[in-house]
Order: C-alpha cells, then sequence, then structure tokens
C-alpha cells in the first residue's frame, strides 16, 4: 500500500469513529455495562431515570414561579450554576449527593457536596462520560458559592 492509501484509509477510520461519537452513541453512560454486567441498569431503565428527572425539574420550575426565566433555563437543562440553593442543585443533578461534608471546610464554605457518577467509579475515560456532573459543591449560607468540577 502507498503512502497517499494508508493516508486516505486512517481518514476513513478517523471519520467513521468520529461519526460513532458525535451520533450520541457516545452519550450512553457506560456501553459496555449493559453487556458485561448483569446487575446494570437496562437501558429501558435509564430512560425512565432519565424521564424521572426532567420531570422533576418542570415541576419544581412550576411550583416556583418566582424563579428567573434564566434559572429556569438553567434548571430545565441540567446546567449548575454558582448562586444556585440546595434544592436547585438537587434537582438540577437530579439525585442526592454522595456525600456530605460540614466541617474544616476551605473557601470559607459552611458546608460541601461531593458527587461521583457510576462511570467515573468504574474508571471510564472522562471525555467519554457526559451524563454526570462529578465534583465538590461549596455552599455558604444555602447559596452555591464554588464548584470544583473532576471530570
Amino acid at each position: 500500500m502507498n503512502i497517499k492509501m494508508k493516508f486516505m484509509l486512517r481518514e476513513v477510520i478517523f471519520s467513521i469513529l468520529l461519526s460513532f461519537f458525535l451520533s450520541g452513541c457516545a452519550s450512553v453512560k457506560n456501553p459496555w455495562l449493559y453487556w458485561s454486567d448483569s446487575n446494570s441498569k437496562s437501558i429501558e431503565e435509564e430512560n425512565k431515570e432519565r424521564l424521572s428527572r426532567r420531570e422533576k425539574r418542570h415541576k419544581y420550575i412550576a411550583e416556583h414561579p418566582e424563579l428567573s426565566e434564566r434559572t429556569k433555563g438553567l434548571i430545565l437543562s441540567g446546567i449548575v450554576e454558582i448562586g444556585f440553593n440546595k434544592e436547585q442543585l438537587e434537582i438540577t443533578i437530579g439525585c442526592k449527593p454522595n456525600e456530605i461534608k460540614i466541617s474544616n471546610l476551605k473557601y470559607n464554605a459552611d458546608e460541601m457536596w461531593f458527587y461521583r457518577s457510576k462511570a467515573n467509579e468504574l474508571g471510564i475515560i472522562g471525555w467519554f462520560y457526559r451524563g454526570g456532573l462529578d465534583g465538590y459543591y461549596y455552599f455558604k449560607d444555602d447559596m452555591l458559592i464554588r464548584i470544583d468540577d473532576k471530570r
């Protein structure tokens, strides 16, 4: 095979891999779990859980008409922002934190929440896993003051 053919073959392979990841196939939390781990959630269970999170976000928005349009949009999109209160963070992420720490904290915070995704626990590469908000969330007087994103 000449150099031009090798270069073209490499371009084709790269294009196929890029289209695979951009098509949404990589958006499954951990596709290998579904094939290798019989105790993992099925895709249907994952979809129900995701739908449940979305419904909770919409319900929260409906119950809090005082929220700004920007805050409503962030919550519905699953995006966390400095200034959220604890309830907004929990609704946005969709679950309770893995750990809550109350003493000996940095950044003059009075509470720290720690989230760690299942994919992170299994050592899945961070750029591949797009479904979680791993990290440390620091609160002062019930307001989010800092995010240390550990993805």
